[in-house]
This record gives C-alpha cells, structure tokens and sequence, in this order.
C-alpha cells in the first residue's frame, strides 16, 4: 500500500540568494501531519463550549438582529449618496445656468463692514460730507 500524501514545511525555503538559513529562535520544522491530523488539531484548536437550545436561539437572533442593522446601515449610507449627489447635481445645474446668463456665480451680499467703509470711506481720502 503507498504511503499517505502528508503536509510538510520546508526547513531551508530558497530565496533571491539561494539557501536561507533560518534563525535560531524562528519558527520550527514539524514533522509531516496527514490531513486527518490536521483536521483534529483544528477542530481541537477552535472547539467552543456546548450551547443549550435556548442559548442558541438567542444567539442567532442576535446574529440576525447584527446583520440587519449593518444591512440597514448600508441602506442609509446609499441613500444619503444618492441625495447628496443629487443635491450636487442641482447645484451644479444651477451654476450652468447663471453662467450661460451672465449672472454672477455667488449671491455676494454686503457685510456691515462693508457698508460702513463705503459709507465712512477708506480712511484714505477725504471723509464725504453726510
């Protein structure tokens, strides 16, 4: 009978310069391990505690109600996209139109400093008469 098809890690692995040597207190070669080994290590490795059916209930409701709230947090997001391209759309549209009008870009409105200084003047020439 031919000999089972096993795993096995290379001790030296080949690089640009040839052989690699591997430090001292790197990782470890292990012997070959079969696949059925493999798969007992891992079930041992992740094995969780027995649920009851209640406390597995309860669990995946929770997963569902997780689930549901990020799907419709996803939902939200999109819509929020949406609104705020169409948003950008209108307001692009109407900065075309005020351009192909000639009409100024911004609705400039004046300040109260602004309307002071036109009033009082610069404060480089000679005040106007009120």
């Amino acid at each position: 009978m031919p000999k089972q098809g096993s795993f096995t890690l290379v001790p030296n692995p080949v690089g640009f310069q040839g052989l690699v040597s591997r430090a001292a207190d790197g990782p470890q070669s292990k012997p070959p391990m079969t696949s059925k080994q493999a798969q007992k290590l891992h079930k041992l490795a992740t094995r969780q505690p027995r649920l009851s059916k209640a406390e597995q209930r309860r669990f995946e409701r929770d997963e569902q109600e997780r689930i549901r709230k990020e799907f419709d947090k996803e939902k939200q997001a999109s819509k929020a996209r949406v609104a705020r391209d169409k948003k950008k759309a209108k307001e692009q549209q109407v900065v075309e139109h005020k351009r192909k009008n000639g009409l100024p870009l911004v609705d400039v409105r004046p300040s109260q400093d602004t309307i002071a200084r036109f009033v009082r003047g610069n404060g480089l020439g000679r005040k106007r008469d009120s």
